[in-house]
């Protein structure tokens, strides 16, 4: 069988599909199959002379099996050379191969030369390496700093006063709250209404601590232009507490339990260095490590998977203003896509001489509320009328002081204490406690702060590894290296032909 067979000097990439330009060095037209050889491998016999420099031709194409090979051996024996050869099978059937639809896993460029991926993927070819981190940190100032430094934080102060019929909340400015402390050591009538000459100012002193109907009493970082402004609570001079009033000139505010001061802040998100020009996926773990520091929540992690696709990080705060408890959202695109959600105190306790009793949970719009209604149902019910049973007390009370009787005195005492904290216990809500506790320091010190840590990555070789694209493509809309996953090809080809081709796609190949 005579052959036509043209011959190059070619160099090229064994998984490539690119023929060989230009006009072959030599063509020859009555080439002889040596015996028992394949299409795939085949073997020649050329008459040429042993000067002829055959072993510089190394790629050839046999034009009647429509085939490119490569060289694999030039042999001398007996005045003939005989040319080994391998199928080319991706030069062969480049046509075919470029009409596939295929799942492309990486890729290079299309065919217009344009950088083809998906930034979104991540690419594990290329690890963090060894070298210094960035760190990039956007802050604003802690939303709470600076009230307390200019007086224009809020004073709460929860008391028990038979007006509300167990805890009534309040909330002063700071000259407010002052006056407030100092009318209720205002002893100038005496509490008790009994005459000084029977039992000495000093000994009434001693029985009669004011402070112990304060519960709660906390700064409160909220503007007390918000309560004037937004008509928050009941504006009022007169403040009750037990069974007695004092006037504050400066005011309060009565407040109702679960009132909210809700108030949002953004961040800018930082970026890593290189993710503009490598992707998206840079901005996601391991590469990218994102730390919020905003306090009294805390310091904490921010889950890179949430904000990566966005560039600002919202802060959503709920204080419930009776209980100085707080909430943090963080959110991108609304409240509605919460990230993380965090509970924390930012009140600021103001320790008083009472009675220890936590009357907080009153101040919570679900549990606090049931417990409120609880405790007021056991003040207001059966032989009950609490006040009014205490008030009957506080009479035999006095009695006995008058005529000395100092153990009923002392009974009837512990039973008023009682009878105060049987109250307080049965309106008592639990609660996990979480976060920080509030602290002037922590405002004014600590700004709020979303601090990223970017790794840096090993270079890329776009040339010969690409980058993540995972599209089902047309071959021949792409250029350069390709790398497909289930390459199953419809190529008219023998299978073992079709086995090496698959092969080179799901490896790794390169289309021109």
């Amino acid at each position: 069988m005579s052959l036509t067979v043209k011959f190059w000097t070619f160099g090229k990439r064994e998984n490539s599909t690119v023929t060989p330009p230009g006009n072959p060095l030599a063509n020859y037209t009555a080439v002889q199959l040596k015996d028992d050889c394949s299409v795939v491998n085949p073997a020649l016999l050329i008459n040429a002379p042993v000067s002829t420099n055959v072993y510089d031709w190394n790629y050839c194409q046999i034009v009647e099996f429509d085939r490119y090979y490569f060289v694999s051996d030039w042999v001398w024996n007996r005045g003939v050379w005989n040319c080994e050869l391998q199928v080319d099978v991706l030069a062969s059937f480049r046509y075919e191969i470029g009409q596939q639809n295929l799942y492309i896993l990486r890729a290079y460029q299309d065919s217009s030369s344009n950088a083809l991926y998906d930034g979104n993927i991540i690419d594990s070819t290329y690890p963090c390496t060894a070298g210094a981190a960035t760190y990039t940190a956007y802050a604003v100032n802690n939303p709470f700093a600076g009230l307390y430094a200019n007086n224009d934080g809020a004073y709460i102060v929860g008391v028990v006063t038979k007006a509300a019929a167990g805890v009534r909340y309040y909330a002063f400015n700071y000259v407010g709250f002052r006056m407030f402390c100092s009318q209720l050591f205002n002893y100038s009538s005496g509490w008790l209404d009994i005459d000084v000459t029977e039992i000495s100012e000093d000994l009434q002193k001693a029985l009669v601590n004011p402070f112990q109907y304060v519960v709660t009493a906390f700064y409160l970082p909220v503007p007390i232009s918000w309560f004037v402004n937004n008509n928050i609570g009941t504006a009022t001079t007169t403040i009750d507490f037990g069974w007695w009033s004092v006037t504050v000139s400066a005011g309060g505010r009565i407040l109702d339990p679960g009132t909210l001061y809700q108030f949002t802040t953004s961040l800018s998100i930082p970026k890593h260095p290189s993710y503009s020009s490598r992707g998206n996926y840079l901005n996601l773990s391991p590469t990218s490590i994102y730390t919020l520091r905003y306090y009294p929540f805390g310091t904490f992690d921010v889950d890179s998977e949430a904000i990566c696709d966005w560039n600002t990080l919202d802060l959503y705060t709920d204080v419930d203003i009776c209980t100085g408890r707080a909430i943090l959202t963080m959110a991108v695109n609304g409240k509605s896509n919460p990230i993380r959600t965090v509970e924390s105190s930012i009140a600021v306790p103001i320790p008083t001489a009472a009675i220890n009793v936590d009357y907080m949970s009153l101040g919570s719009k679900s549990t606090g509320i049931a417990a409120a209604a609880s405790a007021i149902g056991q003040l207001t019910s059966g032989s009950g009328r609490w006040f009014e049973n205490i008030a009957e007390k506080g009479k035999n009370f006095i009695a006995n002081l008058r005529t000395g009787n100092t153990s009923a005195i002392t009974s009837g005492a512990k039973q008023a204490a009682s009878n105060i904290l049987s109250a307080a216990m049965a309106a008592k809500a639990t609660a996990e406690i979480t976060g920080q506790q509030g602290s002037y320091t922590l405002y004014d010190t600590q700004n709020l702060t979303l601090t990223g840590r970017f790794l840096p990555v090993a270079p890329e070789d776009l040339e010969h590894r690409g980058r993540p694209l995972c599209r089902v493509r047309t071959i021949n809309t792409m250029r350069g290296f390709i790398m497909c996953a289930d390459a199953d090809i419809t190529v008219p080809c023998t299978d073992r032909e079709k086995s090496a081709i698959q092969a080179y796609m799901e490896s790794g190949f390169y289309f021109y």
